[in-house]
């Protein structure tokens, strides 16, 4: 074997060893970095971490053909992949909730993130660094030694044109091959390779499916599917039907103008009733008056869709009166998805 097959083959082993360490780094920060849970993943559905790998795959050459080089790429990928491992970690201890697409837009906001983040990490973060930046130095150097090239970045136009040619092609594929919600082949295959779907539980997706997976099934798309027989007649229709409704429960009420009556909503986050915990019993009712309300006020109990993180659309269903469930699996965050 030649040098230069030996160095084509030391860059290929680096660049799949790299996509395997980014796709198990990201699902380990899914369960505290645990090893053994990442290991049992990985054994289950092996085909999704295949794909996962394949995606992250596309997204390092891209990042290769940008900076016109393999070994800066490949460092930079794995980078950009522990710290987006990091983020979702300290997002799922602070929120329970993992790190999602539309958040990418919070690196503008570097400095403020930075300032969550623990000091002993951010010492553990520069020393990794410090590591793989002295691998990469070690590996250019081998390369330098076996077909006597050195570190650079020169391009000259040919090189232009055609990392523009396969920069366009890694990008449509990667849009084809990432795109769950418009591609019904991509959806048939992950779901017949062991991909599972669970509203309102994306921290369990993620974990079920791996980080890649559940990454992509939240991108951003339609915000929900037509109904059926949707059209305006049919709206027009349900309105007049509604407001015969209205005025007929209304008509022998006292107050039939409503133009002096408020509506405070008080939601708080912190407020629960430990009896209606099963298996908990109190001497004493901790909240008695929330509890027994007087006869003058309207009393009752309140289904919302989410507890711990997400607790923002509870407000987006009082406001709006529309329950998230008839949203896409995807934009079951509206305020984040698709209300700016």
């Amino acid at each position: 074997m030649n040098k230069v097959k030996l160095n084509r083959y030391l860059k290929g082993a680096f660049f799949i060893l790299a996509s395997f360490t980014i796709v198990t780094v990201l699902h380990m920060s899914n369960n505290n970095f645990d090893l053994a849970l990442t290991n049992i993943f990985m054994k289950r559905i092996p085909i999704l971490v295949a794909y996962s790998m394949v995606i992250v795959g596309l997204i390092m050459a891209i990042i290769i053909l940008l900076l016109n080089n393999v070994w800066l790429g490949i460092l930079t990928s794995i980078m950009s992949g522990f710290i987006l491992a990091l983020a979702n970690y300290i997002k799922i201890r602070m929120r329970l909730e993992p790190v999602f697409p539309d958040e990418l837009t919070f690196i503008m906001s570097a400095r403020d993130l930075f300032e969550m983040v623990e000091l002993k990490m951010v010492i553990g973060m520069i020393l990794f660094f410090g590591l793989m930046i002295g691998i990469m130095i070690v590996v250019v150097k081998v390369e330098t030694k076996l077909v006597g090239k050195s570190f650079s970045f020169k391009l000259n136009r040919k090189n232009i044109i055609l990392n523009s040619i396969a920069i366009i092609t890694l990008v449509v594929c990667l849009v084809n091959i990432g795109n769950y919600h418009g591609n019904d082949k991509v959806r048939t295959f992950l779901h017949d390779n062991g991909f599972n779907t669970y509203r309102f539980e994306q921290l369990k997706s993620y974990k079920v499916n791996g980080f890649v997976i559940g990454f992509i099934y939240n991108m951003p798309g339609e915000i929900m599917d037509e109904p059926l027989n949707y059209s305006q007649a049919s709206i027009d229709d349900i309105m007049s039907r509604n407001s015969n409704y209205r005025d007929a429960l209304n008509k022998d009420r006292p107050n039939d103008t409503f133009e002096d009556v408020s509506v405070v909503y008080i939601l708080s986050e912190t407020l629960s009733n430990p009896n209606r915990v099963e298996g908990v019993q109190l001497n004493e009712n901790p909240i008695p008056y929330i509890s027994n309300p007087s006869d003058k006020n309207a009393s009752g109990l309140m289904l919302v869709p989410t507890y711990g993180g997400g607790t923002a659309n509870t407000e987006f269903e009082i406001l709006t009166g529309m329950s998230v469930s008839v949203l896409r699996d995807n934009m079951k965050m509206p305020y984040q998805n698709f209300i700016t």
